[in-house]
This record gives C-alpha cells, sequence and structure tokens, in this order.
C-alpha cells in the first residue's frame, strides 16, 4: 500500500485537529470554506519530480503510461482484487479472453 511504501510519493498525511497520521490521506478541509480539497502530492517518476492534484491523478498519469503508446492487447488487474477477490476476478478475466477458471474450491483466502 501506499501507506507502507510510499516509493517515491510524498504528500501530508496531517489533518488540523487531527491527532496522527491519516493514510491514505485523500481530502483534507478547507478551513476557510470547510470544504473538502483532494489533498496535493509529489512524486519522482524517471527521475523527475512532477506535481499531482491527488493521488487519483498520480495512478491515472502512471496507468496512462501504459495504454497511451501501447500498441497491442492489455488488461490492468488490481492487485487488491487478486488478493481479496481471487476467484471473482479471475473468472471475469477467464471470460473476457476466452479462458477457464477452475473451481472456486481451487482458490484459498489466507489471512
Amino acid at each position: 500500500s501506499m501507506c507502507r511504501h510510499p516509493y517515491t510519493a510524498k504528500w501530508s498525511m496531517h489533518e488540523r485537529r487531527v491527532r496522527g497520521n491519516i493514510c491514505p490521506h485523500l481530502v483534507y478541509t478547507d478551513s476557510k470554506k470547510d470544504k473538502l480539497l483532494p489533498v496535493e502530492l509529489k512524486a519522482k517518476l524517471a527521475e523527475q519530480w512532477m506535481e499531482f492534484g491527488s493521488l487519483a491523478h498520480l495512478w491515472n498519469e502512471w496507468y496512462a503510461q501504459y495504454w497511451r503508446y501501447a500498441n497491442f492487447p492489455y488488461l490492468i488487474v488490481r492487485f487488491e482484487d487478486l488478493i481479496f477477490r481471487q476467484y471473482d476476478t479471475t473468472k471475469i478475466i477467464c471470460d473476457c479472453a476466452g479462458g477457464a477458471v477452475n473451481s472456486k474450491s481451487a482458490f484459498k483466502y489466507i489471512v
């Protein structure tokens, strides 16, 4: 997770009037407008520091590097989906790609 291993991403994990770190700290309360705003961050990509409007903006740009220049079919699967929904995720992928999924009993969730 980005909280345990933020790689090169850096953002504030503190909120006014809240004790301790908040992670992921996705939004903060603007004290002037009492409105939730995205937490901006910066990350070092390809040896260059870049600023992003939010963590979602960072990930959109990261994955865009794959689909923007790909001249072949590809599939992006979230690691969390393979960890927490092994069978369902694999079944969807197999159905889409024309494969066959093993029985649900072949998948084991280990904590």
